[in-house]
């Protein structure tokens, strides 16, 4: 059996089985505004604006904010350490990494200097990152009119879910809900609307889109398009994390329901909590407590990430039960929901994997002697 089918089947059950409770009570229905990023930003003038914020494209609870953090909070553990290397053993100082995380997970943004951020998430804890300044959100105002918010002249921007009569801005479009249908299995969620080549199933009549592939070309319902091969369709699933599907493992998307999706606004954010678990290492030994994954990930709400033959899966760590590595460039994943998927090419499950800190005994695992963790939260 498909392992990647394995995970897919059990997430469309699941997916089904909400669908059903949804239908029987239409009191769960969500208005499509609450899926779309809203706050309030004080600038240094002391002026107050709330609306719909758009960052760089990003427009949906789901999507994930992006940036990186502007030091390993561990590197000075290792300073005197000889002998430990890390990044695939390029180096003898732990790498700075990125910061990933769902819009709903965030309370507020701050600017603390140029191009950095002060993001505190949900629970008050403070993470400072850096951030392009050059990308400017937008703000929506209930008026129709649009604000450029200059990072400059930004004091905080505080999110919260928008008002129950609130409507998105018409320049957003209509959600895009679907089921794509690809060689490994079936995904279930929100489209981006950044993707590649989106325009060629957004705002057509069509409830299914057939893709075939011949000779080199893409084709959708039997149309030729100029779509490339290796471009991709980003799916938010509101549980278990995003995919990014190459059009060429693409085999049909069919559209979805408003209805279907009822848990993906700011208030349908995970409670934050620190990573925990058991590491099994080489030798029969294995630790247990506090963890920080690649020393770096310590939060639920982050991500892991890695892609199989054309399709990425960015997963979140609130969903994983299990990490193995099996070589050194594969991870094997098992979901909590039962799904089992491995995934590579990426350092989060490979040899450049910086290794895995026990925050409550100090004790450093080296990723090469990682046989198994187990998570517990």
């Amino acid at each position: 059996m498909n392992i990647l089918k394995q995970i897919n089947r059990h997430y469309l059950v699941v997916s089904f089985f909400v669908m059903l409770i949804m239908c029987s009570s239409t009191s769960l229905f969500a208005s499509e505004s609450e899926y779309y990023i809203y706050g309030k930003c004080e600038t240094v003038e002391g002026e107050i604006l709330e609306g719909f914020i758009s960052f760089n494209g990003d427009i949906l609870w789901l999507s994930n904010f992006k940036s990186e953090k502007l030091k390993n909070p561990y590197s000075h553990l290792f300073r005197n350490n000889k002998g430990v290397r890390f990044s695939g053993g390029t180096t003898s100082t732990p790498s700075n990494h990125s910061f990933i995380c769902r819009y709903n997970n965030i309370k507020s943004l701050r600017p603390i200097a140029n191009n950095k951020i002060e993001v505190t998430i949900k629970g008050d804890k403070h993470i400072d990152v850096f951030y392009q300044f050059n990308q400017k959100p937008n703000m929506y105002l209930s008026d129709g009119t649009i604000r450029e918010l200059k990072w400059e002249n930004i004091l905080f921007i505080k999110f919260s879910a928008p008002p129950s009569n609130s409507k998105q801005p018409k320049a957003y479009g209509d959600i895009f809900i679907a089921q794509i249908e690809s060689s490994q299995g079936v995904y279930f969620g929100i489209i981006d609307r950044e993707s590649s080549y989106f325009s060629y199933i957004y705002g057509r009549q069509n409830e299914v889109f057939t893709i075939s592939h011949r000779n080199s070309n893409i084709y959708v319902n039997s149309r030729a398009t100029n779509i490339r091969q290796n471009s991709s369709v980003s799916l938010f699933m509101p549980t278990v994390g995003s995919v990014d599907i190459e059009w060429r493992q693409i085999k049909t998307i069919t559209k979805g329901s408003i209805s279907q999706i009822t848990n993906a606004g700011y208030m349908n954010s995970i409670d934050v909590c620190r990573l925990k678990g058991t590491v099994s290492i080489s030798g029969d030994k294995s630790c247990s407590g506090n963890i920080a994954f690649d020393l770096d990930e310590a939060l639920n709400i982050e991500y892991i990430d890695g892609s199989n033959n054309g399709i990425r899966y960015i997963l979140l760590f609130n969903e994983i039960a299990k990490i193995e590595p099996r070589n050194y460039n594969y991870s094997r994943i098992t979901l909590k929901n039962g799904g089992v998927i491995s995934i590579g090419d990426s350092r989060d499950v490979n040899h450049e994997n910086d290794g895995i800190l026990m925050l409550n005994s100090g004790e450093y695992v080296a990723w090469r002697d990682v046989k198994l963790i187990e998570f517990d939260y």
